[in-house]
Parts: structure tokens; sequence; C-alpha cells
């Protein structure tokens, strides 16, 4: 049986070779180990921002922020992620979401 890292490397293997839906299936593998592993999380808010399926999106990256609330780059990753659910959606909150999100980056280094 592989490791979750392992599976997180096939997880991402996958989504830079444009395999969402596998990709997804191998974070959502990871998921049912450990509900707290921020990249698989993190991961999906990515692949989930790229499809346009903004409340999904935000809601994993919302809880990889949870989990790992004092990395720069999750906030980075996040700002992103809210950028794009705003595009998606046209909901201005997203928009001071992305801002806060860049701003506590910006504060962690």
């Amino acid at each position: 049986m592989a490791t979750i890292k392992e599976l997180y490397n096939e997880a991402e293997d996958l989504r830079d070779a444009g395999k969402y839906e596998e990709a997804i299936k191998k974070c959502d593998e990871i998921l049912a180990q450990d509900q707290n592993y921020a990249m698989a999380h993190l991961a999906l808010a990515h692949i989930y921002s790229g499809l346009g399926k903004a409340e999904d999106s935000v809601r994993h990256g919302e809880r990889a922020l949870a989990l790992e609330s004092d990395d720069a780059q999750t906030y980075r990753v996040m700002s992103i992620v809210y950028r794009k659910a705003y595009e998606t959606t046209q909901d201005m909150s997203f928009i001071q979401k992305a801002e806060d999100a860049m701003a506590r980056a910006n504060m962690l280094g």
C-alpha cells in the first residue's frame, strides 16, 4: 500500500498532466486515510479552482488554511483560489478574501 506522501506525489503528477478527475480521486484516497492532510485539501482547492468549481475549491482551501494557518504558501494559493472564485461567481466578497489572504502571506514571509 502506498504511503500518503506517495499518493500525494501521484496526485500532483496527475494534476500536472491535466488528469484532473484522477487527481481528485487520488486526493480523496489520501483524505480517506487522513482528513487532516492539508496538502491534499490544497491540491483539491487548486484543481477545483481550475475546473471552475468555486464552492468545492473554497471549501477545500479554507480547510487547508485551518490546518496550516501559519504557512505563507497556503495563503498565496488561497489568494488565487479566491480570485478565481470571484471570476466564477462574481461574488465581491471573494475579492476582499483574496486581498486578505495575500496580505497574510506577505506578513508570514
